[in-house]
């Protein structure tokens, strides 16, 4: 089996006021042995000081002591320039190593090398590509829609992309598992930033676009290791069911 690649807040009352000496009081408490002053709106602040960061876990670990390639697969040119491709595939490689979700990353841009002789009527599968570069696992990552605006008039970037682990040596999904009805991950990539103006020029284009390609290259590697949730440069992550159709 050849896994294939798919296409006003009220007022208080001034009893319940607290002063910041009470405040920083009721911290100091808390951190040491859980207490809270009555009356003193503190306990988000305090727990954040007792808990840490909100953490997010893994959607799915990946196995250890294997070797792991990023394939960037853009075959519509959604992203517009293989620059930005190359910078997604590169963001992600970094945060895999850093954070050592993989111990072994290769190259992503090897992958690219691979698939240069790919004709639309013959595509390498995943695992052909894996192999092409002497990768074990795959983390395939389709481009679904990229862009700089969603209503094509302010600058509000987005990526979509759907996501797959596959074992190259097995030549099998790894996740979403084979027996799960999802076929992929849609991860859904909307940076955080203010209303601005769309790029005047091409080098403002290129850069706001592969700016956006690293945020959604660390976003697929965030998928793979606990992070803390403010590191989180996507807004959302769900899983689609792949449709009719979609399957390369």
């Amino acid at each position: 089996m050849h896994t294939s690649r798919t296409h006003p807040r009220p007022h208080s009352h001034p009893a319940r006021r607290c002063t910041s000496a009470a405040r920083l009081g009721a911290l100091a408490l808390l951190a040491l042995g859980g207490l809270v002053l009555p009356g003193c709106n503190i306990v988000g602040p305090a727990l954040l000081l007792v808990h840490g960061p909100e953490k997010v876990k893994p959607a799915y670990t990946l196995p250890e002591k294997r070797s792991v390639v990023v394939f960037i697969d853009d075959r519509e040119n959604l992203m517009g320039t293989r620059a930005a491709r190359d910078a997604m595939g590169k963001a992600a490689d970094d945060a895999l190593l850093k954070s050592k979700a993989a111990a072994d990353v290769i190259q992503s841009r090897m992958t690219q090398v691979a698939v240069r002789s790919d004709r639309r009527d013959n595509l390498m599968t995943i695992t052909e590509v894996g192999r092409a570069v002497k990768a074990q696992v795959v983390i395939y990552v389709r481009v679904r829609n990229f862009g700089l605006s969603q209503d094509g008039q302010s600058f509000s970037p987005l990526a979509d992309l759907g996501v797959r682990v596959v074992d190259a040596d097995a030549d099998e999904q790894l996740w979403p598992p084979k027996e799960a009805d999802e076929r992929e991950y849609l991860l859904a990539v909307r940076p955080r930033g203010g209303v601005a103006p769309l790029p005047t020029n091409r080098a403002e284009d290129l850069q706001s676009r592969i700016s956006l390609a690293q945020s959604a290259g660390l976003a697929v590697a965030q998928l793979f290791y606990e992070h803390e949730a403010r590191e989180r440069p996507g807004s959302s992550l769900e899983e689609t069911r792949s449709r009719a159709g979609e399957t390369r």
